[in-house]
């Protein structure tokens, strides 16, 4: 059994900490198996680190600002700000439904539906209009592996799903000694009972035809952890999504032969676009979209900065906003503001020439699960912002952005530029900075996991409890 990634870690350990007078001298991205009792503690430790529930105490819910300044500055004193807690003139909250099994996803259909996933393999369909949840869809559920953080996984209507009814499911598949994040396509059927305008309307049911297995994350892993499987459409019309680094395999996200710790892009048959970045390169994946990521959560497509955002998990600390372009390396294992979960340094380094600083870097950190920007109307102080979920913190998360006041450079070719200071500045960064961060629905004291709008741009939301939730202007 191995532990964190398939090199000889324990001695490195080991022979660190005899060597460095404090344990955090220890360096490197250093790797090592599960040979001795201590090591299965730390497993035992680690694994369950990203599987609990963080606890927020109730001194903490109506502080001013939940980051603090000076303790930040020492990890990132470019990427940190303050978060003020709004939750004094919080949106209204509404329980739509409860009982859901471990929700994960939630995607817009025409017509006021939504579709969820459940973690077991079951899919749901919610009428927004009728105020009624469908029967369970259980013709996945044999194909997924639901383990760890594994099971299914998010859910994506196609841009023209009004004539060609595809929807797109990631999920965890495989066993406890081999397994990996899949990808299918499948047409929805409504029946015949589907609700109409009348609000006592029975529950429906829907099929899926036309199932098509599209991809399956190379090497598979024996782990249960880090699968992401969050994802969106191009305007292209091309599906991106993330594959986590699998935990114990995070020196696989530097490998382009290696589907793992990366964006995947695909057309949308499952085929490989032509010009995706590495797609003549000699040995890389034609698959991958760009590489060096750990977990990816939360991933929207910005029509209007004609951008990718994503939000991803940290180790102890060093969540991360990325803006996602084409061919960069995001840095995982090589730089990070976190440590690991044994309280070991995992790389001296937060920033190195050629790889792409965060935009925004949580520590600690509040584990996010998803991510939209804001377009509707019911919030109009949040247009253009980025909404993000989070787990650890149970809140959410609105992040906005302004201009950088650093940036030197206009050019769209160098891999990185140099900012006016003379600090190295991330070409993924666009521009763009982290301006100011607000918390909401803190009290809520619930697991965040997606977010979606409806028409009217109210926000639905999923948690980890079984809800799905609605939060609307209060009166």
């Amino acid at each position: 059994m191995f532990f964190f990634s398939k090199n000889n870690r324990l001695n490195a350990l080991t022979n660190s900490i005899k060597k460095a007078k404090k344990p955090h001298q220890v360096r490197g991205s250093f790797s090592f198996q599960l040979v001795s009792s201590f090591a299965l503690l730390m497993t035992s430790a680690v694994c369950s680190a990203e599987l609990q529930s963080a606890k927020v105490s109730s001194t903490s819910l109506l502080t001013s600002s939940l980051v603090s300044g000076d303790a930040i500055a020492e990890i990132s004193s470019k990427t940190s700000s303050k978060a003020s807690d709004k939750d004094s003139s919080a949106p209204k909250v509404s329980i739509l439904f409860d009982g859901l099994h471990k929700p994960w996803g939630i995607a817009a259909l025409p017509n006021e539906r939504f579709i969820i996933t459940e973690r077991n393999g079951a899919l749901r369909i919610w009428d927004n209009q009728t105020s009624t949840m469908s029967n369970v869809n259980k013709q996945l559920e044999d194909s997924v592996y639901e383990s760890g953080q594994g099971g299914m996984l998010d859910v994506i209507a196609h841009p023209k799903f009004a004539e060609n009814h595809w929807v797109y499911v990631t999920f965890a598949s495989g066993h406890k000694f081999s397994n990996g994040t899949t990808l299918v396509r499948a047409k929805i059927v409504l029946n015949q009972s589907q609700p109409s305008n009348n609000k006592s309307s029975k529950p429906f049911g829907f099929e899926l035809t036309d199932i098509k297995f599209l991809f399956r994350a190379s090497p598979q892993k024996a782990a249960t952890y880090h699968f992401a499987g969050r994802m969106a459409f191009l305007p292209d019309q091309t599906l991106v999504f993330g594959v986590g680094d699998g935990y114990s395999y995070m020196d696989d996200a530097q490998k382009l032969d290696s589907h793992l710790g990366k964006i995947i892009r695909l057309n949308d048959d499952g085929s490989v676009p032509a010009d995706n970045p590495f797609i003549n390169t000699k040995g890389a994946l034609p698959e991958i979209y760009s590489y060096g990521h750990r977990n990816p959560q939360g991933l929207f497509y910005d029509n209007q900065r004609e951008l990718l955002f994503s939000n991803e998990h940290g180790p102890k600390g060093g969540d991360e906003i990325n803006i996602i372009k084409p061919k960069l390396n995001y840095g995982w294992p090589k730089i990070t503001y976190g440590i690991d979960y044994t309280g070991f340094e995992i790389t001296p380094h937060h920033q190195m020439v050629g790889l792409e600083s965060p935009l925004v870097n949580w520590t600690p950190s509040i584990a996010p699960g998803s991510m939209l920007v804001y377009s509707g109307e019911e919030f109009p102080e949040f247009k253009g912002q980025l909404v993000n979920t989070a787990l650890k913190y149970r809140e959410m998360r609105v992040v906005s952005l302004k201009p950088s006041e650093n940036s030197n450079s206009n050019s769209k070719d160098s891999a990185e530029n140099v900012g006016k200071s003379g600090e190295l500045v991330s070409k993924s960064h666009s521009g763009l900075m982290l301006d100011s961060e607000q918390t909401f629905l803190k009290s809520f004291d619930e697991r965040l996991r997606d977010i979606t709008e409806d028409t009217q741009g109210r926000l639905l939301l999923l948690t980890d409890s079984g809800k799905l939730i609605r939060l609307s202007k209060g009166d």
